[in-house]
């Protein structure tokens, strides 16, 4: 039986290992990945799609860029570029095509200072307009993925489904269930902690060497491919997730580690108060004798 249940643990830790790596991973191609790498990528087809190709002044392209509602609204439009790629039904969102409203209106001078035929704020507010840029967008996204192929496409949808918050659930409740079937065959409620800690130090050191092999891989895309424009991808948060994990992991030792000693306290204290008590008993018996 002893045998039966070690194994059954070794089984379960393993399983746990597995889910919180793929749990870490989905976190960061969700939240890194995607926004970074694949985002930062796309947001420099963007940029030239939209910007380069319609303005030959580069002052006034850094100038849009470096704006800060600009940059708001470059980033909607990459959010929807993504997922048209991985849903050809999508088009670019009404939110995205009235903030482009907003900043013309509130840039009428630099704007119209691109266009051949200046707009008037009415114009610029007009349905006309509104139907203009929607099309305009929408033509872009088809000759964006026209660019980029099918194979490439295919990856993204697949990658999509991989990182949804249905498949984060998921694994969020199979980790919950290991948790529980460790305390089971453990009879304990505390010695999940050792496991599970275990567990998180060693996904966060393996997090901790993806940073820096994604971290010279990208460097090395961004050297190759020569891009136009400045485009700035943060990595950080990969490191930052794989060192949160080891010292949440380590907590969790110490924790356990803690509660051990104190429950051992307690079961020392128990048997010398039951001693105390035997001793005392027999004392009297033998005063009774006598």
């Amino acid at each position: 039986m002893k045998y039966i249940r070690v194994f059954l643990s070794f089984i379960i830790s393993t399983g746990l290992f597995v889910l919180l790596l793929f749990f870490s991973l989905n976190i960061i191609f969700k939240n890194v990945v995607k926004k970074q790498i694949i985002g930062g990528v796309a947001k420099e087809k963007i940029i030239s799609e939209y910007i380069e190709n319609n303005i030959d002044n580069e002052k006034e392209i850094d100038k849009i860029i470096n704006n800060q509602e600009a940059k708001t609204i470059i980033d909607n439009v990459v959010n929807d570029y993504m997922t048209y790629l991985s849903d050809n039904n999508h088009k670019v969102s009404e939110k995205t095509v009235q903030n482009i409203v907003n900043y013309c209106v509130n840039n009428k001078e630099t704007v119209n200072n691109l266009l051949s035929a200046p707009l008037t704020e009415s114009e610029m507010k007009s349905q006309e307009t509104h139907d203009s840029i929607y099309n305009t967008i929408n033509d872009g996204f088809k000759n964006m993925k026209s660019e980029i192929g099918n194979t490439p496409t295919e990856a993204i949808k697949i990658y999509a489904k991989l990182t949804s918050n249905n498949i984060q659930i998921v694994l969020i409740i199979l980790i919950i269930i290991c948790v529980i079937l460790l305390m089971i065959i453990n009879g304990s409620l505390y010695k999940w902690m050792t496991t599970f800690g275990s567990s998180l130090i060693s996904v966060g050191i393996l997090i901790c060497g993806l940073y820096f092999i994604l971290n010279y891989i990208v460097k090395q895309i961004m050297n190759r491919q020569n891009f136009e424009f400045n485009i700035t991808i943060k990595l950080d948060q990969i490191l930052i997730i794989g060192i949160l994990e080891i010292t949440i992991g380590i907590v969790l030792i110490i924790i356990k580690k803690i509660i051990s000693k104190i429950m051992e306290s307690k079961e020392n204290l128990k048997q010398n108060y039951e001693q105390i008590n035997e001793d005392n008993n027999k004392q009297l018996d033998n005063n009774d004798l006598h």
